[in-house]
């Protein structure tokens, strides 16, 4: 099957392929005489793959060392299952700075409401220029 086959088939882009192809996710492909890169049933499989694991949440760097790995005949699943294990950690604690950072926003939005009501109306009530409730985490990750 020609590249925009397998695009179909996967739900990938030929250019999210071919870039797959040149960092080394997905072998290099047989030609055609005039140039085609022809794949076969093996890429649909290895594509599939390689996005469960992207869908997890691993990194390309990661996968690439699953399958190479699987390539050389070993069998990676125990180091798939650790970096999935930290993975989730990650998630966890993104998870509690996201909650954090909504609580801290709760409290400004009060806060806000507050200074709102306090303020006569057409005057600025100055709520950018005053003290965000919101975690030093949440300043410095969000401000950007």
């Amino acid at each position: 099957m020609k590249i925009g086959d397998l695009a179909g088939m996967s739900g990938l882009s030929r250019d999210t392929i071919r870039y797959y192809e040149r960092i080394g996710l997905l072998g290099v492909p047989s030609r055609t005489d005039g140039g085609y890169r022809v794949y076969g049933e093996q890429a649909v499989k290895r594509l599939k793959v390689i996005c469960n694991a992207r869908r997890f949440g691993f990194s390309l760097s990661e996968i690439r060392q699953f399958m190479k790995v699987r390539d050389s005949g070993g069998a990676p699943c125990a180091e798939v299952h650790r970096a999935a294990e930290r993975r989730l950690g990650e998630v966890d604690a993104q998870m509690r700075e996201l909650a954090s950072l909504r609580r801290g926003m709760r409290a400004t939005l009060k806060h806000w409401n507050e200074k709102l009501e306090a303020t006569p109306a057409g005057r600025r009530a100055g709520l950018l220029e005053g003290d965000l409730r919101l975690p030093a985490l949440a300043r410095k990750r969000f401000a950007k």
